[in-house]
């Protein structure tokens, strides 16, 4: 499997790409075209371009059956999967936050980032947001959302053992 996590020092960097992308087909630069322009743009988060683009890499290249991400917020990297998994024809990318503020807030030190998250976002905005562009950008057949936390029991059990072969964890960047 693949394990991909984001530090919430990396989650903030403004990387972007620099010079030319090298892309082997027409419908690979199509999608990543897609990613880069419709997608990243119009949701809110912190999934740069380059990861992005890596993210569809790699899924394109070993074509998972199962990924999950924990830590969904707006949704480029979940919908950045689902629509890779769309280009490769099979998979499902599973997305899991609880879009609680407290479960935000959770383990948190004090400072900007709690600040941030206490007092400028409203969650339900968000899964909402999330669930809409689900649809707005046709990824109802290749991504699913669950409503809760990563480490509820039930969501667990959802998927057998070594059953996810793509694993992104962006959830809650507290020390716990």
């Amino acid at each position: 499997y693949v394990w991909l996590t984001t530090t919430n020092n990396l989650a903030h960097t403004d990387a972007t790409v620099h010079g030319s992308l090298k892309f082997t087909d027409k419908a690979k630069e199509d999608l990543y075209w897609r990613i880069r322009s419709k997608l990243l743009p119009n949701l809110g988060g912190w999934c740069h371009e380059v990861k992005a683009v890596r993210m569809a890499e790699l899924i394109i290249q070993r074509q998972p059956k199962i990924c999950v991400e924990i830590g969904v917020f707006q949704g480029k990297s979940l919908f950045t999967m689902a629509m890779a998994l769309r280009f490769v024809g099979s998979g499902k990318a599973w997305g899991i936050d609880p879009w609680t503020q407290d479960d935000s807030l959770e383990g948190m030190a004090e400072g900007v980032n709690k600040e941030w998250w206490r007092s400028s976002i409203d969650h339900e905005h968000f899964y909402r947001s999330t669930a809409d562009y689900r649809i707005k950008f046709e990824l109802e057949d290749w991504c699913e959302i669950i409503r809760t936390r990563g480490d509820c029991q039930s969501t667990i059990d959802m998927f057998e053992d070594g059953s996810i072969e793509m694993f992104h964890l962006d959830g809650n960047h507290g020390p716990q």
